[in-house]
């Protein structure tokens, strides 16, 4: 095994790792936008419910709209999330099978 294959398959899975680790960051992030975003939905909700107790269909009508528009800005953000998830479970999947058949197969098979 030459010294130059043996490099060229800890930088292969160095940049494996490191497109694992920034999409892991990435699902992480959308995880934290869900969070403030579904925060964000339960103040408006119940902003929405004290303007309908209180007959403003003004307020109601406004707030209605900032509803709708975080409720499609959170969904987005669930599939956004569930793709990261999906791609993070085929990178792992990928990476850790190539690491199982480089142990199976040994030294100076490769």
């Amino acid at each position: 095994m030459s010294p130059t294959s043996v490099t060229g398959t800890n930088t292969k899975q160095n940049q494996k790792e490191q497109k694992l680790k920034d999409t892991e960051e990435k699902f992480n992030r959308a995880c934290q936008q869900i969070s403030g975003l579904s925060r964000q939905l339960g103040q408006v909700k119940t902003r929405y419910s004290r303007a309908r107790a209180d007959n403003s269909k003004h307020f109601r009508y406004k707030l209605r709209l900032k509803l709708t528009v975080i409720q499609g800005v959170r969904d987005m953000y669930c599939e956004y999330a569930r793709r990261k998830a999906e791609e993070i479970m085929l990178r792992r999947e990928n990476m850790y099978a190539e690491l199982v058949e480089e142990f199976v197969a040994g030294p100076g098979t490769y």
